[in-house]
């Protein structure tokens, strides 16, 4: 684990969580913001902070505007993993190879760490009392130990499903095959009530839920993102012209965006809302808009945004748990002010992670003195 602290805060990043450096010392101060930005609408998901003030204001925030955030952390995955490729790597099979198994390794670190930091939590809520080993495996490999890491496991099977689409099938045939994927995962998400009016493809996807539970996951949702990533990686950057026409690009697809998820919420009955159309349109143009490279970058942010994703369920807990004392029920009653101590105490447990993540960096980093006995 000290092995993936060490990496926390340098240059670059793969995602939310894993950081690497950057190629040529490029710094992406905009994506760095996002991060933050992301993580932040992350907590408005879990917390809903307008569900007592109105339902369909808190939907159109939380089930449409924040879902551009997952999709831009696995878009940062892909983009700086290839970006993080050296030259002469982007055709060697062994040096792509040995930095997907670099990525895994150090995803896979982070995640038996956030599996580590929820155990009590998994305990106290009696996620080990008899599960059948088709739970555990769905549990540890696609939805995550508690509901808030299903990111981890995704970005890690989605990085391993890419990497094969990209560089053994090609890239317009893998392309089209993470599209047919994420066309698979709407159906059994937002599109499920208008899926379930066809009595074959219901009975399908009824037996497909009831192995996955969702179709939010790293063989459905992250690849087509991942690739995306992929894609973006090989894009020069935008020009003052350009930049323009991708803004107004951004806005037409995010106004569309707004429309397909407000539509299907009063007209259907979408199993979840984490997928829509044209959430990868959106994704692609914002995130055009941001890979604007800079001398200087801030990887303080990229330490934080790790760090507010994997504690802040810890704060919902807290949060949740202080609100039973007499008089306190106002924390949960109200959404926005819900919202706003959840935040206020994910910071200082994150300021207190960060300070442990330096001290063992530092315990690491110091100089071995060596005695020789006479």
């Amino acid at each position: 684990m000290p092995v993936l602290w060490q990496q926390c805060g340098r240059g670059g990043g793969y995602g939310m969580a894993i950081t690497a450096k950057q190629g040529g010392g490029r710094q992406y101060p905009a994506l760095d913001s996002m991060r933050m930005v992301a993580a932040v609408l992350v907590i408005t998901v879990h917390t809903q902070p307008l569900s007592s003030i109105n339902p369909l204001a808190d939907t159109i925030l939380t089930g449409i505007i924040a879902r551009l955030a997952v999709p831009f952390f696995f878009m940062c995955s892909g983009y700086f993993f290839v970006k993080g490729l050296p030259q002469n790597a982007q055709n060697g099979n062994h040096e792509r190879f040995a930095k997907l198994l670099q990525f895994t390794k150090k995803t896979a670190g982070l995640y038996g760490l956030c599996i580590l930091i929820y155990l009590p939590l998994n305990v106290y809520m009696g996620d080990f009392a008899n599960p059948s080993l088709t739970d555990i495996l769905r549990r540890l490999f696609l939805d995550g130990s508690v509901y808030t890491l299903w990111y981890l496991p995704a970005v890690l099977l989605g990085m391993w499903v890419v990497y094969g689409l990209y560089f053994k099938l090609g890239k317009k045939a893998g392309v089209v095959v993470a599209v047919l994927l994420y066309a698979v995962a709407l159906g059994g998400d937002s599109y499920f009530g208008i899926v379930k009016s066809a009595k074959p493809l219901a009975t399908l996807y009824g037996e497909l839920l009831k192995v996955l539970a969702f179709t939010r996951n790293g063989l459905f949702m992250a690849p087509l993102f991942i690739m995306l990533g992929f894609l973006l990686a090989k894009k020069p950057a935008l020009t003052s012209k350009t930049w323009a026409n991708n803004r107004a690009a951004f806005v037409v697809c995010f106004c569309a965006l707004l429309a397909e998820g407000i539509l299907l919420e009063l007209f259907s009955t979408p199993r979840h809302n984490s997928m829509y159309v044209f959430l990868p349109m959106a994704s692609w143009f914002l995130f055009r808009l941001l890979a604007m490279p800079a001398a200087k970058g801030y990887p303080g942010w990229r330490n934080l945004s790790m760090w507010v994703y994997i504690l802040h369920l810890w704060a919902i807990v807290l949060v949740r748990g202080v609100a039973k004392i007499p008089g306190l029920a106002v924390l949960v009653q109200n959404s926005v002010l819900f919202f706003v101590a959840v935040c206020m105490l994910t910071l200082p447990l994150c300021m207190g992670a960060m300070w442990l993540q330096k001290q063992i960096t530092t315990i690491r980093h110091r100089p071995k003195i060596y005695t020789h006995n006479k």
